[in-house]
């Protein structure tokens, strides 16, 4: 019998021999993975990868070219043909053209494909968006001219209406701040209209970056700038913010002014979980200026007409946002003790919003470093939710800088729940991961994304991967940005199968190597990027929704394994 197996053997020996012999004469073969499309699929994919690439184009002054792959790119737009009056793709694809020619500083062409997009269906809204998360990408890279152009596209008429517009404008504003260039982010501020959760993050980081200023001459005019908006729009977690930043250039009195101005506000917001969050918020900032029994007062204060209210009818977690609140002024034991009453609360109620309740719960249990109850209240949940629930407590673990941790919490979910929920893994690693990168420890951030083994969430690891070298570029000596390039470029070829979020990587790459001096480098990877999307297989033959994936030979290999 042995001797039966021995020829199967020699040969499996002389296959393994003959291809170890073939990779070290030709080196850097590889097995390369591809799809083969459906037209309408395929034309999609092909136009949004070609519009991406366009923009670097343009920007390293081939505006020639740029116009050429735009124009190609919006070809195959149009020639998506829609399967029913529900679906979106052609608009889709039209509209992502638009947001690149609006990139590229062509907005009457925008508009006019936007105006496209909107024949025969209602997609206006979704036009701002767009431009919007181009605009926010353009700050974030450093390209503040284009991001303040694509702002101003937004109150064009044709654009359509876009509820979370001044959300977008106030991301852009912080990070125009935090290069430092405050006049501008102070014009976009002073365009923002409503009171919004991003509008107040972003005033709130922009006092935090007023007062980080080196002179205090420079701190205080900008603080006052600050102050202002904020006051304007009367939006009371910036004003917090902004009475503990006076505090600390040391003008204690208009710090408490402010706080007692803010106190005032919150009696005016009808709902109860807001007004609870921003009391909160205050109490803290009291305790920052030294004003500790105060802060106590309003806690107990507030803790005392909570106990007075059905708080299990209301979606949002009260009880938990104050036990952080008392937390944050030293009071540990009272804050253990009201959390733990929530989680008992809990327990019982029958609300559809439980679930979010106990993560939230789960949340602010490790911000108390106390990770045995919060794995206690995920426990509490049904599969897919606790999965939800132990995600948002790594990332809460990013949050506090325990990346390891972060990435450790969120591998020992394991892979024992039902399938559906493989995404909230991989996107928890991506969120850890881009908290990694903005803090620039960038070694965490990678280990984060080689974590995620998922080939259908390019955009898990594209997101990070530009975050990273982003701030790479912006922070870091040439040298070290360079190599930081480099892992980026030879992770994202290896790791992303869908070509957008593939070549968006490669073109940010090609356009950072631009601003470091290496036009040649960059103008190389350009190439391969527009060759990924030149290449993208589409069967005229393949049935609407039928995509087919493969894994083929090739020589040379895009990546190193």
């Amino acid at each position: 019998m042995k001797r039966k197996f021995l020829p199967i053997i020699a040969s499996l020996l002389t296959i393994g021999l003959i291809y170890a012999a073939v990779y070290h004469i030709l080196g850097e073969i590889c097995l390369y993975p591809d799809v083969l499309y459906n037209p309408n699929e395929g034309k999609s994919i092909k136009a949004r990868t070609l519009a991406i690439v366009a923009v670097p184009y343009a920007q390293m002054g081939q505006k020639d070219k740029s116009s050429k792959i735009l124009a190609q790119a919006l070809k195959n737009a149009q020639e998506i043909k829609e399967i029913n009056t529900y679906s979106s793709r052609r608009s889709s694809a039209l509209l992502k053209v638009a947001a690149k020619y609006a990139e590229v500083g062509q907005p009457a062409q925008a508009l006019q494909v936007i105006k496209i997009a909107k024949e025969g269906v209602e997609h206006g809204s979704g036009a701002a968006q767009e431009l919007n998360e181009a605009a926010v990408k353009a700050a974030e890279a450093g390209r503040f001219n284009q991001a303040l152009q694509l702002t101003q596209l937004l109150d064009n008429k044709a654009i359509g209406y876009f509820e979370n517009r001044d959300s977008a404008i106030a991301e852009v504003a912080v990070e125009t701040a935090q290069a430092g260039l405050y006049d501008q982010a102070f014009q976009l501020l002073s365009s923002i209209e409503e009171n919004t959760d991003k509008t107040g993050e972003a005033l709130t980081k922009i006092a935090e970056l007023a007062t980080s200023t080196k002179l205090r001459s420079q701190a205080l005019p900008l603080l006052d700038q600050t102050f202002e908006l904020a006051n304007r729009i009367k939006n009371v977690s910036a004003l917090a913010k902004v009475a503990s930043q006076y505090t600390e250039l040391g003008q204690k009195a208009k710090s408490e002014q402010i706080l007692n101005q803010s106190l005032q506000l919150t009696q005016s917001d009808k709902y109860i979980p807001n007004q609870i969050e921003n009391i909160v918020k205050i109490a803290v900032s009291y305790a920052n200026i030294g004003q500790q029994d105060k802060a106590v007062q309003i806690l107990d204060r507030t803790f005392g007409a909570v106990q007075l209210i059905q708080i299990n009818n209301i979606p949002k977690p009260i009880l938990p946002e104050l036990a952080i609140g008392y937390a944050k002024i030293g009071q540990k034991d009272k804050a253990l003790q009201i959390l733990n009453k929530a989680f008992q609360q809990n327990k019982i109620n029958k609300n559809f919003w439980k679930t979010d309740q106990f993560t939230q719960i789960a949340v602010k249990y490790e911000e108390m470093g106390l990770h045995q109850q919060a794995l206690e209240a995920a426990k509490m949940l049904g599969a897919p939710e606790r999965v939800r629930a132990l995600v948002a407590v790594a990332v809460e673990d990013a949050e506090q800088s325990q990346y390891d941790l972060a990435i450790k919490n969120i591998k020992s979910i394991g892979n024992d729940y039902p399938h559906e929920v493989r995404p909230d893994k991989m996107n928890g690693l991506s969120q850890i991961a881009m908290k990694a990168a903005s803090a620039g420890q960038y070694e965490q951030a990678f280990k984060s994304i080689e974590s995620i083994d998922d080939d259908f969430c390019g955009d898990c690891i594209a997101k990070p991967l530009i975050k990273l070298v982003n701030k790479a570029t912006r922070t870091e000596t040439k040298d070290k940005a360079s190599q930081l390039l480099d892992k980026a470029l030879s992770v994202a070829q290896f790791t992303i199968l869908d070509q957008p979020e593939r070549v968006g990587v490669l073109a940010e790459v090609a356009n950072h190597y631009a601003q470091l001096g290496q036009q040649q480098k960059a103008s190389d990877i350009l190439a391969k990027a527009l060759k990924i999307g030149e290449d993208i297989s589409i069967s005229k033959s393949m049935p609407e929704n039928i995509s087919i994936h493969f894994t083929w030979f090739k020589y040379p290999c895009p990546y190193i394994r």
